[in-house]
């Protein structure tokens, strides 16, 4: 497992899902390349997702496909924001599997936090807000290390 930023162009044909998105490449299925520079793909908000969404994205299928290679980072303490929906909350740290989550998006109004969705179980994701921009995330998933740039 490892995560990715992508650049998506359109979920489920939308382009209001627009933007940078990170990833899980163990819930990514049936990347193909489209339009001659991007990549679609399925992605399964769980391990038993039914009707997973398909995303376009920017980045190539090479980009896709060595997401797979890179994993190394398994665990990262994170500190989560007790209220998802007020930016300036109490706090707890917490120690999370990298492999429990499923996608994140930076807030809009602060890229050094992030909202993640997180696997509980096989059937259920939890929102999670957290003072964690997603370059780090995706490199302590790929290098074991993290960053201190955006």
């Amino acid at each position: 497992m490892s995560l990715q930023r992508l650049s998506v162009l359109t979920k489920n044909g939308d382009s209001a899902y627009a933007g940078t998105v990170m990833f899980n490449s163990d819930l990514i299925q049936g990347a193909k390349e489209h339009n001659g520079t991007g990549t679609s793909f399925f992605y399964r908000r769980t391990d038993e997702d039914r009707t997973p969404d398909k995303y376009t994205v920017s980045d190539s299928v090479g980009t896709i496909s060595a997401i797979y290679a890179a994993a190394s980072g398994t665990y990262a303490i994170v500190t989560f924001r007790d209220d998802i929906n007020d930016s300036t909350s109490d706090t707890t740290n917490k120690v999370i599997d990298l492999d429990d989550i499923v996608k994140g998006i930076e807030l809009p109004s602060d890229t050094t936090q992030s909202l993640l969705w997180i696997k509980k179980g096989t059937r259920k994701t939890v929102k999670v807000l957290v003072d964690k921009f997603l370059k780090a995330l995706t490199d302590l998933s790929t290098s074991g290390t993290t960053t201190t740039y955006e």
